[in-house]
């Protein structure tokens, strides 16, 4: 099993936990008061809540997943410098991935598995879809090899 689908696991247990806690104490859905809400939700997420339902994500956890996505991909040796950018315009991300790959495989074929797997985990962890994902290579790794 793959780490992206553990996290996926995961970030949905969670999510159906909170939802059933809520539903449970509001089915009718309605404004509740502070003292209700503490009751409720735990510290953490009592801030970042939404009652409408929407669910916003950090700009480091979008990153995260794209990191994790583009590491997974056989024949990268790891990420360059800035590693990932992205951009969020609205309901779509913009992706820019910095990646070092081995010697022995093929560039083009590498970096089409990285945008694929990338607009896979994004779309499948977040509300979010992906648009642009450029894959650049920076570096040349030989395996084995000293600096």
């Amino acid at each position: 099993m793959r780490k992206s689908d553990i996290i996926i696991k995961v970030l949905k247990n969670i999510a159906l936990k909170q939802k059933l806690v809520f539903q449970a104490k509001c089915p009718d859905k309605s404004v509740i008061d502070a003292k209700e809400r503490k009751k409720i939700m735990p510290l953490k997420s009592r801030y970042n809540a939404n009652f409408t339902g929407d669910v916003t994500y950090g700009n480091k956890v979008v990153e995260g997943i794209i990191e994790l996505a583009a590491k997974e991909i056989n024949g990268v040796a790891s990420l360059s410098g800035k590693g990932v950018k992205c951009e969020v315009v609205g309901e779509t991300v913009n992706v820019e991935v910095f990646v070092n790959v081995y010697h022995t495989v093929s560039c083009p074929d590498m970096a089409f598995r990285v945008q694929e797997n990338v607009k896979k985990t994004l779309e499948s962890m977040t509300n979010y879809k992906a648009g642009n994902i450029d894959v650049n290579v920076l570096e040349l790794t030989i395996e084995g090899a000293e600096n």
